[in-house]
C-alpha cells in the first residue's frame, strides 16, 4: 500500500553518518563537471578514505533550502586553497562531499554530486 506521507528529500552518505534534509530537492541545473577544482576536491576525499571518484562527475545545483542536519559533528568545511572561492562540506566518517558553495551563489544555491531521488 503506497504511503500518503510526503517523502523528504535528503542528501545522505552511504556511511549513514551525515545527512542534509531539504525542503525541495529538485535540481535547478545538472551537468557533467570538468572543473579541475572539483576533480581535486573529490580526489582529496578519496585520499582521506573516501570512494574513488569518476573522472567526469555529474554535479547537481539546487536551492539552499536545508531544513535539518544529521551528523553535524562529523562534518568539516574545507577550502582546497587559501584563496579559493569554493567551500565544500565533507563527511569525516567517509570523506564524501555533502555539498559545496561558491561566493557567486549568494547563498541561494549549492552544488552536490548526488542526485536526489
Amino acid at each position: 500500500m503506497p504511503s500518503a506521507e510526503k517523502r523528504q528529500p535528503k542528501i545522505a552518505r552511504t556511511c549513514g553518518a551525515c545527512e542534509l534534509a531539504l525542503a525541495d530537492g529538485k535540481a535547478t541545473l545538472h551537468m557533467l563537471c570538468g572543473f579541475e577544482d572539483c576533480r581535486q576536491a573529490l580526489q582529496w576525499g578519496y585520499k582521506n578514505g573516501g570512494t574513488k571518484p569518476t573522472p567526469l562527475p555529474r554535479i547537481y545545483y539546487m536551492r539552499s533550502d536545508i531544513i535539518d542536519v544529521k551528523g553535524r559533528d562529523k562534518m568539516v568545511v574545507v577550502k582546497l586553497r587559501e584563496d579559493g572561492a569554493v567551500r565544500r562540506v565533507y563527511c569525516t566518517h567517509c570523506y564524501s562531499i555533502l555539498g559545496h558553495v561558491h561566493a557567486i551563489f549568494n547563498n541561494n544555491v549549492f552544488g552536490n554530486f548526488v542526485e536526489i531521488a
